[in-house]
């Protein structure tokens, strides 16, 4: 299961995503972004869930993996 939050954040960050204990996700999205930018920021921590990024991993070297192999807010919402 995946919760998703609008919240108001700086306009440095756009979302961020959890695992939570039981195994669910919350994605966090900021709500000062445009509905297309949302979507965007959605779909780019959907590729964080599937792409199992969790864990003792760096985050800039995911962030940086997923630039570079192109799978940045280029996902698909089911």
């Amino acid at each position: 299961m995946i919760t998703c939050i609008l919240e108001n954040m700086p306009t440095t960050i756009r979302s961020f995503c959890r695992e939570n204990p039981d195994g669910s996700y919350t994605v966090v999205i900021n709500a000062r972004l445009t509905l297309e930018g949302a979507r965007d920021a959605f779909r780019h921590e959907l590729s964080h869930i599937n792409g199992g990024d969790f864990g003792d991993a760096d985050t800039d070297e995911i962030e940086n993996a997923r630039h570079k192999a192109g799978r940045v807010d280029r996902g698909r919402i089911p």
